[in-house]
């Protein structure tokens, strides 16, 4: 029974096939091997953590975002929504931004002038806040 070129190269035993080694250098992970060095202590590069920056800003009050939604009528007919806390028994008709926002009516909040939606992770179960 005559195998073919294929089959007889793979019931061959492993050590009598050619073998070729090559160095092949890591180029995907580059980044993640040189912060995973320490710094050296004989020529003193490393990294000095007592020089740290870090840069805060301060927002004003009236975001962007708040001025943009005031200048919207749909946000501003929800606005009033939340404010007296009463929603249409039916989805509003128009937009589909405007159904949206009623059939999510018990996760939309008014906080510090801005119309929020809380958002809860799965994961955690903790919530955020998203305009």
């Amino acid at each position: 029974m005559a195998h073919s070129s294929v089959t007889s190269r793979r019931l061959r035993p492993l050590d009598l096939l050619p073998r070729r080694r090559s160095h092949r250098p890591g180029k995907k992970h580059q980044n993640a091997d040189a912060l995973s060095r320490r710094a050296c202590r004989q020529c003193g590069s490393g990294d000095d953590s007592s020089n740290v920056h870090v840069a805060a800003m301060a927002l004003d009050s009236a975001s962007p975002v708040e001025r943009w939604q005031k200048e919207d009528a749909e946000c501003m007919q929800v606005r009033e929504w939340i404010e007296k806390e009463t929603w249409p028994q039916l989805a509003p008709e128009g937009s589909l931004w405007m159904k949206s926002l009623w059939s999510q009516r018990d996760r939309i909040v008014l906080q510090e002038g801005t119309i929020y939606r809380t958002w809860e992770i799965p994961d955690t179960g903790d919530s955020r806040l998203l305009p």
